[in-house]
């Protein structure tokens, strides 16, 4: 016991990584329980919807995500100065190119709202709307929740999510509840979004209530560090190429299954991607304190060794937590189904283990992903990006049952994760 407590205290990965873990635990099991209840509540067409309109939203949101790593990229930089004024620039800085970028943007959606509601063979009316609304509200929750995290203010971070998660279970559960379908539970999404994004505004308020404000620029052996806004812009092109890379590996297949398959089928396919991306939410919170003190340690010029060793850790342990988790999965198939959707999906429960296989080799690498773009390796991210997009177009040309969906899924994410780590061998000279 004193030996947990004792690496708790001197392993600053290891403590960040507690605190998030818990904070994300609770989060998750909030997130599981909105889908868990409403999966038995909505009929298998209706959460079929719910699950592509989700997978979706997350692809959409990409350039959202990676104005988050801008946001994680830049709060750790100041950070590691010690520099408050900058990190509330920055926060300034990022919101004005939301509200200047972002109208067009939105407008866009909005114009495709007819083409998407014919692909995903929606008949509601608002729900696709409405997912451009919640789109256009992760873009500023990105930039809050980036921040808190850059500064590795990981307890704010699990205040916000918590807070989002819990609205999301509560209004979607009292929506359904009322009959509202599809409508419903995307309006109980926008406003869970805008608790969550007021949360984490209130928790940056520590930006303000520094005793003097450090300039931008900061004396550091007798040579001035400039942090330089123009920077943000080209980091930000590979962090959305990275971020692309992976948001379509983890999601274009609950898409396109909803397109390929018959609705009761597509349903399943997303209770069952559910189900498995437990182990990926899980163990990603492994990679998020990774990239925020990877990227810190960077900036400080730390040794290559010294910064891998986190690396090695968090690879060890989502390495080490995905093998036990598939094991799981392929041994109570039926246990661990029913506990999410009861009897309603049992007949598809065969499949869970290798969706489960396809969760765990998503997180492994979009922990390496994490370390990369920590790493600015602009030709890794790239290379992800174009294994990415193989699996789409299998998906769409040979993607016509859920065990062909989930077999193109695995064979893409293997030849990621190959891929990734011979880059990390490469650049960062790691044995």
């Amino acid at each position: 016991m004193k030996r947990i407590v004792a690496l708790f205290q001197e392993n600053v990965f290891v403590r960040n990584s507690t605190i998030l873990f818990t904070g994300s635990m609770l989060m998750n099991a909030l997130n599981y329980a909105f889908h868990a209840i409403l999966g038995r509540m909505l009929d298998a067409e209706t959460y079929g919807a719910v699950q592509s309109l989700i997978a979706l939203l997350v692809i959409v949101s990409v350039p959202a995500s990676t104005l988050g790593l801008v946001a994680t990229k830049y709060g750790a930089k100041a950070k590691a100065h010690g520099d408050r004024l900058f990190g509330k620039h920055l926060f300034a800085y990022l919101n004005r190119r939301i509200v200047k970028y972002g109208g067009p943007l939105l407008a866009l959606g909005l114009l495709l709202t007819p083409v998407v509601r014919s692909f995903l063979k929606i008949d509601d009316t608002l729900a696709v709307p409405l997912l451009w609304m919640i789109a256009a509200l992760s873009f500023f929750s990105s930039v809050s929740i980036g921040v808190l995290s850059g500064w590795q203010k990981f307890g704010a971070v699990n205040t916000a999510n918590i807070a989002g998660a819990g609205a999301k279970l509560t209004l979607g559960i009292l929506f359904a509840w009322l009959g509202f379908g599809l409508d419903g539970i995307m309006t109980a999404l926008v406003l869970s979004g805008i608790v969550g994004y007021v949360v984490s505004v209130v928790d940056l308020r520590f930006l303000s209530g520094h005793t003097k404000e450090v300039s931008s620029e900061v004396e550091q052996d007798g040579k001035k560090d400039v942090f330089d806004f123009s920077s943000v812009r080209g980091y930000a092109v590979t962090v959305l190429t990275g971020t692309l890379g992976i948001v379509i590996l983890g999601n274009v297949d609950v898409v396109l299954a909803k397109h390929a398959l018959s609705p009761d089928m597509a349903g399943a396919y997303g209770a069952l991607a559910v189900v498995a991306r437990v182990i990926f939410f899980v163990t990603g919170v492994l990679a998020s304190v990774l990239f925020a003190m990877s990227a810190e340690s960077v900036e400080k010029g730390s040794e290559q060794s010294h910064d891998f060793s986190a690396f090695r850790t968090a690879l060890l342990l989502t390495a080490g937590a995905v093998g036990i988790a598939v094991i799981v999965y392929f041994l109570l198939p039926n246990f661990i189904l029913g506990v999410f959707f009861g009897d309603k999906y049992l007949a598809m429960a065969p499949l869970l283990g290798w969706f489960a296989l396809a969760a765990g080799l998503y997180a492994i690498v979009n922990l390496i992903l994490q370390q990369l773009l920590s790493m600015h390796v602009a030709v890794a991210v790239r290379w992800l990006l174009g294994i990415a997009f193989i699996e789409p177009v299998a998906l769409y040309f040979f993607g016509s049952s859920l065990a062909s969906i989930i077999a193109i899924v695995i064979g893409t994410q293997t030849l990621a994760l190959i891929s990734g780590l011979a880059f990390i061998r490469k650049k960062g000279r790691i044995g």
